[in-house]
């Protein structure tokens, strides 16, 4: 699950929107800055270059301090805030991702399959920086979707995607006419939603059953024609 603790709250993805900053609306004032190095590799260690690594410091998750990876998967990031003013505000959670080799953001959590995708990093300003490996899980699926009204006229719509015990991986997304889109290798299930139809539910009228689940290798690219009733 991808979440991170701050203080006695929580950061959690919900339907691809973070919510960031909980019950706290100020973050205590950075008292100083700090550094994180490591190297980004995927499931069998291999090490990726150009990836988009970046740290989320705990004190205020709305902030992103970004580097890229070098060619033997290398990256530093500067420049991150940190303060004395609580037991977290030295705390950052860094995650890498590269969508042109299959590694999507995790922000969204419907995208988390491994639990070495996000780092917790503890950052003193006087001390060497903290080194971590951030692996990345196993390379997206490809769904892709044909959506057509009673009339056979391709249209746009929205899609959820659902994780049987994951509550925190509910994405939802605007598909265009016969978009092919980026889904994690893990069992999950699709809904289509369209103002003025019923809802389209994969696997029917036993969607809520096994039939219901779509279970991709990585990879793997699997096309769905979505045919809309009217209400």
């Amino acid at each position: 699950m991808l979440w991170a603790a701050r203080g006695m709250g929580l950061l959690i993805l919900v339907a691809g929107v973070p919510l960031l900053g909980l019950s706290q609306n100020t973050s205590p004032a950075p008292t100083g800055t700090g550094s994180v190095v490591g190297i980004v590799v995927d499931s069998d260690g291999k090490r990726i270059a150009d990836a988009n690594v970046y740290a989320l410091p705990a004190q205020n998750m709305t902030q992103r301090f970004s580097a890229l990876s070098d060619a033997e998967g290398k990256f530093t990031i500067k420049g991150i805030p940190i303060s004395d003013d609580c037991g977290w505000c030295h705390t950052a959670y860094v995650q890498a991702y590269k969508d042109s080799d299959g590694y999507p953001d995790k922000v969204f959590a419907f995208y988390h399959t491994v639990d070495s995708e996000v780092a917790k990093v503890e950052i003193e300003a006087n001390k060497a920086p903290p080194f971590v490996v951030v692996q990345m899980g196993p390379k997206t699926s490809h769904l892709t979707l044909v959506i057509t009204d009673p009339d056979g006229r391709h249209t746009g719509a929205s899609v959820i995607f659902t994780r049987d015990g994951f509550p925190q991986g509910i994405y939802r997304r605007g598909v265009g006419v016969d978009e092919t889109v980026p889904v994690p290798a893990v069992p999950f299930r699709v809904t289509v939603e369209a103002e003025g139809y019923e809802p389209w539910h994969y696997g029917g009228a036993k969607w809520q059953g096994d039939a219901g689940l779509v279970n991709l290798k990585p990879g793997q690219t699997l096309s769905l024609d979505v045919r809309l009733r009217k209400k």
